[in-house]
């Protein structure tokens, strides 16, 4: 039985069809797109032996509510199961007051982290629109930061300013962190180190409360701009898993979809 698996971003849309048994068996095809073209992806051929639906949204609910429509058009047997913030609470606790506005896209990557490296003290690390950064301690999930983005930075820096510029993603990946010698590198540095900074934050935490981080699990578009500077900065072992998401999906029905 085919599952397709679906991980609606704030910026864009992963996709994966898995063959529905085993955990870590390889995806069959994925891709991403944007929430508006994905719809026409469904008439391919690899769509047609479909027979459930595991999602996660982030979007606003009438978006979440044309995709959902747009798919059960195309795949009107489907059922459907969407994980939310306060899911599989039974098998991975959580410390957040009301567990239910956690972002459903970090309660996945929790339960994917968690399946990855079973019985880990963990750092979560998502780099999309916003940074987050999750403590996976002692099978529970102890809360985390949010903070935002590469390009929420680089937008914000050029919208509310008069003279600094719009920087690319190819001027933020760079090798070390220094002292910019120009405007564009000065940004570029200065966002790349607020996001290390944040996450170093995080490990120090750890290290203040004797939470023994084991290792960090790194997921998000930009996480590449991230990872080679993050076992420098974190010392600990480093896991880069770009479907992280997608895995937590999987993680959560292998629990039973429970609450």
């Amino acid at each position: 039985m085919n599952l397709l698996l679906i991980d609606v971003g704030n910026t864009r849309l992963k996709w994966a069809i898995h063959p529905g048994s085993g955990l870590n068996t390889a995806f069959k095809q994925q891709g991403h797109s944007n929430l508006k073209d994905f719809p026409e992806l469904l008439s391919l051929p690899e769509f047609k032996d479909i027979h459930q639906l595991i999602y996660s949204s982030v979007v606003e609910e009438n978006q979440t509510g044309l995709l959902l429509s747009a798919v059960l058009k195309t795949l009107p047997k489907l059922q459907c199961q969407r994980i939310l913030g306060n899911s599989g609470l039974t098998h991975l606790p959580s410390l957040y007051s009301d567990p239910s506005q956690l972002g459903s896209d970090r309660r996945a990557m929790l339960l994917g982290a968690a399946n990855l490296l079973p019985h880990k003290n963990l750092m979560v690390i998502g780099s999309g629109t916003a940074t987050t950064i999750d403590f996976l301690i002692e099978g529970r999930h102890i809360g985390g930061w949010i903070t935002p983005g590469f390009h929420l930075m680089a937008d914000s820096l050029a919208s509310n300013t008069a003279n600094l510029p719009m920087i690319t993603e190819s001027e933020i990946n760079i090798p070390l962190i220094e002292p910019g010698l120009t405007t564009e590198h000065g940004m570029a540095q200065g966002i790349l180190a607020s996001q290390l900074g944040a996450i170093s934050m995080g490990r120090q935490y750890a290290l203040n409360h004797n939470l023994n981080i084991e290792a960090c699990v790194s997921s998000g578009g930009n996480a590449p701009l991230l990872n080679e500077h993050l076992q420098t900065c974190l010392e600990v072992t480093v896991l880069h898993e770009p479907d992280l998401v997608l895995k937590g999906l999987l993680a959560w029905k292998e629990i039973g979809f429970s609450k």
